[in-house]
């Protein structure tokens, strides 16, 4: 292996391990931000990382799409046996690459992200005096039920017309 091949994969996943610390340290932020009660002001996190965030959020969600996709048009696909929907047992699965488990852990972080969001938004948002809570929580919050209620709309065979 020549040395450009070696350094180029290193960043690469410098790059890629970079953008996954990135997102959960600002879905960590977002979650467990201090909220001072009497600020009326809306809360939210510095820009940058508000962006970079927003900015991830959006690829892991494309990315998302992409292993459901893929899952469902290629069900022999390594990713559809990762994802339990090859229900047919007499076609092995493709070899599982390294992209397949990249693509499999960005879409457990991107999830696990959405629902701890949701669930700080709920408990946060469902009781008699409401608190504050980060922008960018609530708006993942709405992410989980994008997911989910588009995930049932295809599983139901919701067809646009």
């Amino acid at each position: 292996m020549d040395i450009k091949k070696s350094l180029a994969i290193i960043i690469g996943w410098l790059l890629l391990i970079i953008a996954f610390s990135i997102y959960i340290y600002a879905i960590y932020v977002a979650i467990f931000h201090p909220i001072n009660p009497n600020d009326p002001v809306k809360i939210h996190i510095p820009d940058p990382l508000n962006t970079l965030a927003n900015m991830l959020g959006a690829i892991l969600s494309l990315n998302l799409g992409a292993v459901l996709g893929i899952s469902i048009v290629k069900p022999k696909s390594a990713l559809a046996a990762m994802t339990l929907l090859n229900r047919n047992e007499a076609l092995p699965p493709d070899p599982v690459t390294m992209r397949d488990i990249i693509q499999y852990i960005a879409v457990i972080i991107y999830l696990l992200a959405l629902i701890a969001c949701f669930i700080k938004w709920c408990t946060s948002s469902f009781i008699e005096t409401p608190k504050p809570v980060v922008e960018l929580v609530v708006q993942n919050g709405k992410e989980l039920i994008g997911v989910i209620v588009g995930y049932t709309a295809f599983v139901i065979g919701v067809r646009n017309s």
